[in-house]
């Protein structure tokens, strides 16, 4: 299932730190490898549902899940993830696995 993703039309900067630290957290920044998800999902319920944490906290539903390429350490702006979709006719630097989340509300 491939997951549609729409680029964003903010000027894009590369990060400040070759070293690819996240400053926020105070470590290196690091991406999660499916071998390492796989060995995760192994010791996992078959019916739990799946979630991701919400930027502000909480959590959302995973609705799709499926390769992306992307352009890394390109946005440095505040609330945007620091890896961005690749304009036309530019090349990825990667393609990853992306997950892709819907809000969901509780009814009273």
């Amino acid at each position: 299932m491939a997951v549609v993703a729409e680029t964003v039309a903010l000027s894009r900067r590369r990060a400040a730190s070759a070293a690819g630290t996240n400053a926020a957290i105070g470590r290196p920044a690091r991406l999660m490898t499916v071998g390492e998800l796989l060995a995760t999902l192994q010791g996992a319920d078959p019916l739990s549902p799946v979630v991701i944490r919400g930027q502000y906290g909480g959590y959302d539903c995973v609705h799709a899940v499926g390769p992306q390429p992307l352009k890394l350490n390109v946005n440095s702006c505040q609330g945007f993830g620091p890896h961005e979709v690749p304009q036309e006719g530019e090349a990825a630097d990667i393609v990853a696995l992306a997950i892709e989340c819907i809000s969901t509300r509780v009814e009273d």
